[in-house]
């Protein structure tokens, strides 16, 4: 009997290829195809020197199932297992037809131990055989060549002696075949346990990530409830910080207005000034006005002149044009202005006081550096100081003075956009032109509450 020693391995995959070259070519001689077209190749060639074909399904040219028909078609030695190599497990349903051949399937990654148990026991089966196989045609020929001279007793002593001396080789047989089983479901016990030792670590990984998760999630949430229960002071704080500004304008208001006679021209300015901020908000957002910002600023407007109160009565109320020394005692009410908010209680401790420092102490410069008293030019100029310098200049023009009548709305309008009152910030300008019908109800709404207070 001619010795089969030779494996051939089919995969189009050179690793896998290298895997399985090694893993065998201490004990026998090793051949390769990359697709089903070398392997039919190879098997024509090596025919009766192979012991085992190891054949991947998935292949480029001619793929394995290809492969395995040529083999039922060609009359290929039955007698020349294949172990087939797949990585879907799905696909083992597909090769009934092919049984004739097919002796094991090996999973992709492959297992060291496993295949190589499963390669040497596919091959000492089919060895033994093809050892029975032979032992049956050698008796047969034996027994036709002298059946002509044995009687029937003869035969049947002979059919009897084969019968018995067939046993053993039977026996030994179906010992290989229980052994071959044994260690099948010994192979797949192994990768059970192999499987299930990985779903514990992995089960022991994920408990420990959602402990860790809910461990975060309890330190949020304690987080957030305490973030909440602080915004909800500070809002509950600033509600009343709101009500004390407005409490302290409306006061400021009575007061000034009986030293000036111009309430009517401070309720104006605090209109105006919010109507502005609600259009700076609203076009120009690198000026970074909040809600909270805007609130200061419109309570913080009336106190523009709080340096007035710091000014004589004879420059105050004089009927004529000051002089220029008069002049120069009155602008001094911006710096005044800051002096006296100082002792105000009500924004004394507050950020507030910055913006109604600001007010009073810029609201008199200008876009272009003629203003006074420091000649701030441009975005110098703090944009609270802006927006109220605007309201406040046409307010002034909107009221009578000492020495002139109030302008109409369209005319103080006019002035106002073309420069009679100083340069202002063309982005205000813009949002004054949006602003005018709002400024034109509150004038009305105004003038109403006048007459009223003199009838």
């Amino acid at each position: 009997m001619q010795e089969r020693n030779t494996i051939l391995i089919v995969d189009d995959q050179e690793t896998n290829r290298a895997i399985l070259h090694r893993l065998l070519e201490d004990q026998f001689i090793i051949l390769e195809a990359e697709d089903g077209l070398e392997a039919i190749e190879q098997i024509n060639g090596h025919e009766k020197e192979l012991a085992l074909i190891m054949l991947d399904i998935i292949m480029p040219n001619m793929n394995g199932y290809d492969v395995l028909h040529f083999m039922e078609n060609a009359s290929i030695d039955e007698n020349i297992p294949v172990i087939l190599i797949t990585g879907d497990i799905e696909t083992i349903a597909e090769l009934k037809e092919y049984q004739s051949h097919i002796a094991e399937v090996v999973m992709k990654p492959f297992d060291i131990q496993i295949t190589r148990r499963r390669v040497y026991h596919t091959i000492e089966l089919y060895e033994s055989k093809r050892r029975e196989l032979e032992k049956e045609q050698k008796t047969q020929k034996a027994g036709n060549a002298t059946k002509t001279f044995q009687t029937t007793g003869q035969l049947a002593m002979e059919e009897k002696q084969n019968t018995i001396s067939e046993k053993p080789c039977f026996e030994a047989t179906e010992k290989i075949r229980l052994e071959s089983e044994n260690l099948e479901l010994k192979d797949r016990y192994a990768l059970l346990e192999k499987e299930n030792q990985k779903s514990k670590e992995q089960y022991a990984q994920l408990e420990k990530a959602y402990k860790e998760l809910e461990q975060k999630c309890t330190q949020l949430g304690d987080r957030y409830t305490r973030s909440e229960q602080t915004i909800l002071k500070e809002r509950t704080k600033f509600h009343d910080l709101v009500q004390k500004y407005k409490d302290a304008s409306e006061r400021f208001c009575l007061i000034l207005s009986r030293k000036t006679g111009n309430e009517n021209c401070l309720l104006r300015v605090k209109a105006f000034t919010e109507i502005l901020c609600k259009y700076v908000m609203q076009e120009y957002p690198e000026y970074h006005l909040t809600r909270q910002i805007v609130v200061k600023i419109i309570e913080d407007s009336v106190f523009y002149d709080v340096g007035m109160f710091m000014i004589g009565d004879d420059i105050l109320k004089k009927p004529g044009k000051l002089t220029k020394k008069e002049r120069a005692v009155m602008e001094e009410h911006t710096k005044k202005g800051v002096e006296v908010l100082k002792y105000l209680d009500v924004i004394a401790d507050s950020d507030t006081l910055t913006y109604a420092s600001d007010i009073c102490l810029y609201h008199h410069e200008r876009y272009d550096g003629n203003g006074y008293p420091y000649g701030l030019a441009g975005d110098e100029i703090p944009i609270a100081a802006q927006i109220v310098s605007v309201a406040e200049a046409y307010a002034a023009l909107l009221r009578k003075g000492s020495y002139r009548d109030a302008y109409s709305q369209v005319n103080a309008e006019k002035m106002i956009l073309d420069g009679q009152c100083g340069c202002f910030n063309p982005k205000l300008l813009d949002c004054f032109e949006l602003g005018k019908e709002e400024m034109r109800a509150v004038i009305i709404k105004t003038a109403q509450s006048e007459r009223t207070e003199q009838e």
